[in-house]
């Protein structure tokens, strides 16, 4: 990986961050896009020139486009690009407006589609792509409508553009989290140090080990495939306190 030019999306927290900081290690150059200055400030502190970041939104195509031109103007090819941003409040589908509706999936799923293409031809061969999608993508509650639409579509992106990036030799794939420690989460389960030692839900750094092998050439054998990350707690439905 190294000198090899990595984009995340999101990636001055949770597990964006933590995908950045194993890139870094292992010699990528990595450009941030995030709207949080504070996270923006943050990663410039902890990582100096090793890192090239844009406060702004993420899911704003104008933005990515001039990413995209800085790099083009730099002649840099992408090897890597990981997609993380998504929003979307929990509420009942009867109470949510048209505007809330359009903006959940433009982050949601919309953006993810924006950064690809407009990468698509600084795109590297032999390169890969990550998704980040959600376990609510399959399966998912009261409230989540939107949001589980929109990585629903992030998941059949996924497959769909694997058959389209083959020419490239470019992979894409997807990972599903359930629970993890990232501060939305924390903030929205009061118990979530009890069900992380109980392998409930995992930490950001655990779903960024599974980004990075799916972006090595280690994972050169999937493509196109949705990695569900939650400990197995999707597949048995445990929803007992035993689990």
């Amino acid at each position: 990986m190294n000198k090899k030019q990595a984009i995340i999306t999101g990636g001055a927290g949770s597990v964006g961050l933590e995908v950045a900081k194993k890139l870094i290690e292992q010699g990528c150059e990595v450009t941030i896009i995030d709207r949080n200055a504070e996270g923006i400030k943050y990663v410039k502190k902890l990582f100096g020139e090793a890192v090239i970041t844009y406060l702004g939104d993420a899911s704003d195509p104008k933005l990515i486009e001039k990413v995209a031109s800085d790099m083009k103007q730099k002649q840099k090819k992408v090897s890597y690009i990981l997609n993380t941003i998504a929003g979307g409040s929990v509420k009942p589908f009867s109470e949510i407006s048209i505007e809330e509706i359009k903006r959940v999936i433009e982050v949601t799923l919309l953006s993810y589609a924006y950064t690809i293409r407009i990468f698509w031809d600084l795109l590297e061969n032999y390169g890969s792509i990550v998704n980040i999608s959600s376990v609510h993508g399959t399966a998912t509650r009261k409230g989540k409508s939107m949001y589980a639409t929109g990585k629903a579509g992030v998941e059949s992106l996924t497959r769909a553009l694997a058959i389209e990036l083959r020419d490239k030799n470019v992979r894409i794939n997807a990972v599903a989290p359930g629970g993890f420690t990232s501060d939305f989460y924390k903030n929205d389960c009061p118990d979530w140090k009890e069900k992380l030692e109980k392998g409930q839900i995992f930490t950001c750094e655990d779903m960024a080990n599974i980004v990075v092998f799916l972006l090595s050439d280690k994972a050169k054998a999937i493509n196109g495939e949705t990695i569900i990350a939650d400990g197995g707690v999707f597949t048995v439905r445990a929803n007992s306190s035993e689990w």
